[in-house]
């Protein structure tokens, strides 16, 4: 009996043994996050590869990775294919999704995580360029930004509505690409990335090379654009965004906003928000674009109408920053 027991003993032990080096079995195994973020070195890919860097670091059942992508417009349509868990979005491709227009050919139905950031986009031009308003770029080259972008989605409806669409010598340029070609004189103007109304370290380096300033928008056209698409909207960019800024100026601008859907499940949206948003410092520490992401903020530029995942929101009402006036996403 004793013998028996012995090695009844043993073939347990070698079974826990095994056990223990099946993938998964000591720990769950983490699921693959996938976030599609936007071009190389553009705002939007830095905070989105920072935030995959924190989710994996602290949520126990996450596996992030950021994707560099054309933009947010591309990315939602990432996000309908189930290609990604997480889309780099802004409130334009929120409201042109769900309605179907442009720059989409079909309905999408993307749901809210949080927002982080608000930019503003103004066109810039090197100082001594004698370009004054957004009408004198009329016939001349411009970057407007890599096509899939936000930032080329929102400039083709303004400069549709300031009537000089068809007659810009259109180029699509990575923000670090118009930096160079302006400064080349390749290019007259491209739209100067400040998220938070802070410079983007792009717009840093514009300047080390040459000085520049913004052009003069015109708010009505600016209402007309707002009215095809709400997410467009006009930023106040500070005077100390940039050395020879004199007052604070309107710009265009876009809210920036995690966007998901409701093929995620509401556990995996809550354990990254957590994961990112518990640690809002280090975020700061290695992504410098950020600095406007912090839990307050995180509903600050969601839009009322349209849906915000519930994994999102459980987090939200933990801390105390849900607003009523926000729609929860249903399944």
């Amino acid at each position: 009996m004793i013998r028996e027991t012995q090695k009844f003993g043993k073939i347990v032990c070698l079974l826990v043994a095994a056990c223990l080096l099946l993938p998964g079995a000591a720990m769950a195994e983490k699921k693959l996050f996938r976030i599609g973020s936007a071009s190389l070195g553009s705002s939007g890919y830095i905070h989105w590869e920072a935030c995959a860097f924190l989710a994996s670091k602290y949520a126990s059942d996450l596996k992030a990775s950021s994707l560099s992508t054309g933009g947010s417009t591309e990315d939602v349509m990432l996000l309908d294919q189930k290609k990604i868990e997480l889309a780099h979005g802004t409130g334009l491709e929120i409201v042109a999704a769900w309605s179907a227009s442009k720059p989409y050919k079909k309905k999408m139905e993307p749901w809210q995580v949080f927002s982080w950031t608000a930019w503003s986009l103004p066109m810039v031009t090197l100082a001594d360029s004698g370009l004054k308003t957004y009408y004198d770029l009329k016939g001349k080259p411009v970057s407007l930004i890599k096509k899939g972008s936000g930032t080329e989605a929102m400039y083709r409806f303004i400069m549709e509505e300031y009537g000089i669409l068809k007659d810009l010598k259109k180029n699509y340029l990575s923000f670090r690409a118009s930096m160079n070609a302006l400064v080349d004189g390749i290019i007259v103007a491209f739209p100067g990335n400040f998220p938070g109304g802070k410079p983007h370290p792009i717009m840093i380096d514009l300047a080390a090379r040459k000085p520049y300033r913004v052009l003069e928008l015109d708010l009505e056209v600016m209402k007309r654009a707002n009215k095809r698409n709400g997410g467009i909207i006009v930023t106040t960019l500070p005077k100390k965004a940039y050395k020879g800024l004199t007052r604070d100026m309107p710009s265009p601008g876009l809210s920036g906003i995690g966007l998901s859907s409701a093929a995620v499940d509401d556990k995996t949206i809550y354990s990254f928000c957590k994961a990112v948003l518990d640690h809002v410092d280090e975020l700061h520490s290695i992504s410098k674009v950020s600095d406007a992401t912090t839990i307050q903020n995180s509903t600050k530029w969601l839009l009322p109408g349209y849906p915000v995942h519930p994994g999102a929101v459980r987090y939200f009402k933990e801390k105390g920053v849900w607003r009523d006036d926000l729609m929860i996403g249903k399944r």
